[in-house]
């Protein structure tokens, strides 16, 4: 008799659990948006506060929900909200219609302020109480794909490119090879329309491409190439071909950051910028193993001298190393750094040449500036170098004078005495004339000690003519511009013509 009891308890246990489970669904399970039209602000905010509270995406804006690229992906996600209301004093009536992009009505309930046991003479207060009682059916709202409208869009969608990676594929691919920077597992930190997508990104035939290995977004399967990048003129800055969520290609760039912050650019229909971005989480960064030791570091400046990476110093900068210095430059894009090699070495006349050879570097854009012979006393000049950056930062920084004499020291007929001020950290810079030419190379301040009296703005820069006379004796080199493409006469345009070729020189000691 007990076992029966017991067994007969069970059952009924067994089929209020199933009608429990049955009654936690509802009419909105197959969707993941809601639009809600035009209404009265405290019920349509109210209403929308309610439903985001439920997990779903809440737009009350038309023009943040074409922006929803969940809603542009799969409409049949979506259900629109209408509202109806009316307020006979003191009661408050509202009924709530909810349809699908098929316009077919999903749920439907109305009710008022009838049924309350007070009256809280507050028609706001009044429009809650109305709007909990319509949504409560709802509260147990749960995302389940088999009830989705599926949409013709979604069912059409065309295959993508599938590489047979899984992630701990991918991890021992990046343990067992020699990897560029951009390289590795990312995971979406910010951006990405509603999806998360977790890429991995791994050189194919040539190209980078970026495979999903981890995605919520069903139209999307593990292994399609979702992005293709291609290397661009400076480090870190990729041309690049994303593949929006119908799969079409969109042509744009991206940008490595310190080689663990990719960031995507694209546009929405407004035609504002937004970023998709990505935190690079294996492997780690190896940023600190390229740039050396930063506590032994000794820096100066330099400028380029062509397309294909050479790059003018001086002497004294680089110390002789010939395989620790690395150049950084500053631009639009951010700031890149490059490993060199030294090419040339002249101590006497403290001049410097090295190249870049960095298996990141693609080449320059041609310098827009010439290198000039001609100068006179008197002349204005103006240098752009990174003097102290430790101190005042890696930023580059423009200081201005003008020629004081066409001869340096004991009539010396290599330099020229310059009124520019030169601190620590501008060697190797170039020194412009007020057209944009290179006219020389910055190298030091006349030091005080030995003489009786202080010296005051004297200031010295190795004359151009001796770099070229040393380029034509011992380097051929191509791409060598000697005309002036800049175009302007203003020294704050000048100055942004000319900034990205001159670079921030590290010495690793």
């Amino acid at each position: 008799m007990i076992f029966r009891l017991l067994k007969t308890s069970s059952l009924l246990i067994f089929i209020l659990l199933l009608q429990c489970s049955s009654f936690s669904q509802t009419e909105i399970d197959g969707y993941k948006i809601i639009y809600l039209e035009r209404g009265p602000s405290n019920i349509v905010d109210y209403t929308a506060k309610k439903f985001e509270q439920f997990g779903l995406r809440v737009h009350t804006s038309q023009t943040t929900l074409k922006n929803d690229e969940l809603f542009n992906t799969d409409r049949g996600l979506a259900l629109s909200c209408n509202f109806e209301h009316n307020y006979n004093y003191p009661h408050t009536w509202i009924r709530i219609s909810l349809y699908n992009t098929n316009n077919e009505l999903i749920y439907q309930k109305e009710d008022n302020t009838r049924g309350k046991t007070f009256t809280s003479f507050s028609v706001k207060k009044d429009q809650r109480w109305v709007v909990d009682k319509l949504l409560k059916p709802l509260s147990n709202y749960k995302f389940r794909s088999d009830k989705t409208l599926k949409s013709e869009f979604i069912n059409n969608l065309p295959k993508r490119e599938v590489l047979d990676y899984d992630e701990e594929a991918l991890k021992t691919y990046y343990d067992n090879n020699k990897t560029d920077p951009i390289e590795g597992i990312y995971e979406l930190i910010s951006g990405g329309g509603g999806y998360y997508y977790k890429l991995g990104i791994i050189i194919d035939e040539g190209i980078y491409k970026a495979l999903l290995v981890e995605t919520d977004a069903e139209h999307w399967e593990r292994g399609e190439v979702k992005a293709e990048f291609e290397k661009g003129a400076l480090q870190g800055v990729f041309a690049t071909t994303w593949y929006m969520s119908d799969k079409s290609p969109y042509k744009t760039y991206s940008k490595l950051s310190k080689e663990n912050l990719l960031s995507i650019n694209l546009i929405d229909e407004s035609g504002n910028d937004i970023f998709f971005e990505y935190l690079k989480i294996y492997p780690k960064s190896n940023s600190a193993q390229r740039q050396g030791n930063k506590s032994g570091v000794s820096r100066g400046s330099g400028f380029v001298l062509n397309e294909d990476g050479y790059i003018a110093t001086n002497a004294h900068v680089i110390k002789n190393q010939t395989n620790k210095v690395n150049v950084t430059l500053v631009n639009d894009f951010g700031t890149s750094t490059f490993i060199t090699e030294t090419i040339l070495i002249d101590e006497e006349n403290d001049i410097a040449i090295i190249k870049i050879n960095d298996s990141t570097f693609t080449g320059f854009n041609a310098p827009p500036y010439a290198f000039s012979t001609g100068l006179s006393s008197g002349e204005d000049c103006f240098t752009i170098g990174y003097p102290m950056s430790k101190i005042l930062g890696s930023n580059y920084k423009v200081t201005s004078g003008i020629i004081s004499s066409t001869s340096g020291p004991k009539d010396n007929p290599n330099l020229i005495q310059t009124t520019t001020p030169i601190q620590p950290g501008n060697s190797g810079g170039p020194l412009f004339n007020e057209v944009g030419d290179i006219v020389g190379i910055t190298m030091g301040t006349l030091n005080s000690k030995g003489f009786n009296y202080k010296t005051q703005n004297i200031n010295y820069a190795i004359k151009i003519s001796i770099l070229l006379e040393l380029i034509d004796n011992e380097l051929d080199l191509a791409n060598f511009n000697m005309s002036n493409q800049i175009g302007q006469t203003k020294r704050s345009e000048i100055v942004k013509s000319v900034k990205s070729y001159v670079c921030l020189i590290e010495v690793s000691n």
